[in-house]
């Protein structure tokens, strides 16, 4: 290499190794290279965020909402001190709940203390075939059991809804987004259906101050504790932004976020329609992962191209909407890329009906989910960085 014959060679071997590389671990190597964020995607993720915001606000065309919040902030945190609320945070699998106070001590800074909570998690079953009626009589009946366990004597309740919804109302749209069946709600106060749900199970005097959006209240969350906070964040199921600009809160609905096509592979596109959500939340990124494992099953590539009968329930295709049973669950795709060893992550594999990984097989699985969660990170990174940049939030 010390020649410019020498060097071209070097590289001419060096590209000819990296395609073999690539080519030989299938679709898995090719998606890990294809979604590396690079600064350039970085900055037009960052830019085009920045642009969208800015046309919105402006009252031009834009994929954003930009939805005024009704929350308001006080002019002095200090009057805070002291107040103490139910919370009940409805999320897209999760459902948390709990007693939050707002403290503060001795010359030290305001902070938001959980001394007790619990959380309910819900069944896809529950998420796709329970109607909306009967799902708030599961939620409500595991709050009662928890205000009565624990003694709480607060009445004053906070609903954080994660669900398109308008004046405390659930609106139709919240049907089927993020494969949630409302049905029997829509339409109907959530105050009401929360108040009204409590006292029939002897919660006397509940009242609900206040129906939010989460990504809002993740904003104001971080706002009470510190004050040059100016940008909520919600990665999760779904994906949403809130921004504090000149003292106002807005909803951003940043999930339509366009997603550059220098980081979309071919699985990617199959569930690409409404924006960025479609490919760097939780609801698809499971189905995403399982598509380009399977790819490399079905071509001998992975795992010998067999597995277990349990292993092909997990990575085939689902033969019909209503099989619900097969797919990858997205949060294997955060144990397995978090896990510190490759056993562990043959026994997450293992949990999937795979039984004979091979310390190679273990190592493009990390791999490849830990490529998808770096994806996601920078996505976001990238778009705080453009939010950041709105004039107006001065922090």
């Amino acid at each position: 290499g010390s020649t410019p014959e020498g060097k071209k060679r070097v590289v001419a071997n060096t590209n000819e190794i990296l395609n073999r590389i690539v080519k030989d671990s299938g679709a898995a190597g090719s998606v890990i290279q294809k979604i590396q964020v690079t600064e350039s995607v970085f900055q037009k993720i960052s830019d085009t965020v920045l642009d969208q915001a800015r046309k919105k606000l402006a009252g031009k065309k834009s994929r954003f909402q930009m939805i005024p919040s009704r929350i308001q902030l006080p002019d002095n945190i200090e009057n805070l001190v002291g107040q103490k609320a139910l919370y009940i945070d409805i999320g897209g699998s999760h459902v948390y709940f709990g007693v939050s106070e707002i403290v503060k001590g001795e010359d030290g800074p305001i902070q938001v203390r959980v001394p007790v909570s619990d959380e309910y998690i819900l069944t896809d079953n529950e998420i796709q075939n329970t109607d909306g009626t009967q799902k708030f009589k599961n939620i409500l009946d595991r709050v009662a059991s928890f205000i009565k366990k624990n003694s709480i004597d607060t009445r004053l309740i906070g609903v954080t809804f994660s669900f398109p919804h308008k004046d405390g109302k659930i609106l139709p749209k919240a049907n089927g987004a993020k494969k949630f069946n409302w049905k029997g709600v829509i339409g109907k106060k959530i105050q009401k259906i929360v108040e009204q749900g409590l006292q029939k199970r002897g919660i006397k005097g509940a009242e609900v101050a206040a129906v939010v959006n989460d990504t809002e209240a993740s904003l104001v969350l971080g706002w009470t504790e510190n004050q040059d906070i100016r940008v909520g964040v919600i990665n999760g199921t779904g994906m949403n932004h809130a921004l504090l600009i000149h003292g106002k809160i807005y909803n951003v609905e940043s999930a339509a976020a366009e997603l550059p096509a220098e980081i979309m592979t071919e699985f990617d596109r199959q569930f690409y329609s409404r924006g960025v959500e479609d490919i760097i939340a939780g609801k698809n990124l499971g189905e995403i992962a399982r598509r380009v494992l399977l790819q490399d099953i079905q071509d001998g590539i992975l795992f010998s191209g067999k597995i277990t009968a349990r292993g092909q329930k997990t990575f085939n295709f689902p033969q019909d909407d209503d099989d619900k049973e097969k797919g990858l669950d997205s949060k294997y795709v955060s144990k397995i890329a978090g896990a510190a060893t490759l056993d562990q992550v043959r026994d997450l594999l293992r949990e999937l009906g795979v039984d004979n990984a091979s310390d190679e097989d273990a190592d493009t699985a990390q791999r490849l989910f830990r490529a998808f969660l770096e994806r996601s990170s920078q996505v976001s990174a990238a778009m705080i960085d453009g939010f950041s940049r709105v004039e107006g939030l001065s922090s």
